[in-house]
């Protein structure tokens, strides 16, 4: 019982939690732990929205 706590403990130290919110004060013992499951890759065949090639995200075209 006891190594597989170790074990454990252990794999919870090596994971990378990065806090999507730094500087939020929690109130409870929850926290988040992100990231959740790593990035798939998008399939070529579906098409980049129009923001997806611009380095800020920005549309190519303003609103009035």
């Amino acid at each position: 019982n006891e190594k597989a706590k170790e074990e454990c403990s252990k794999s919870e130290k090596d994971e990378i939690n990065t806090d999507p919110w730094p500087g939020y004060r929690y109130t409870g013992k929850l926290r988040p732990h992100y990231p959740l499951t790593s990035m798939r890759p998008v399939p070529s065949y579906i098409q980049w929205p129009d923001y997806a090639h611009h380095p800020l995200g920005i549309l190519p075209f303003t609103f009035k």
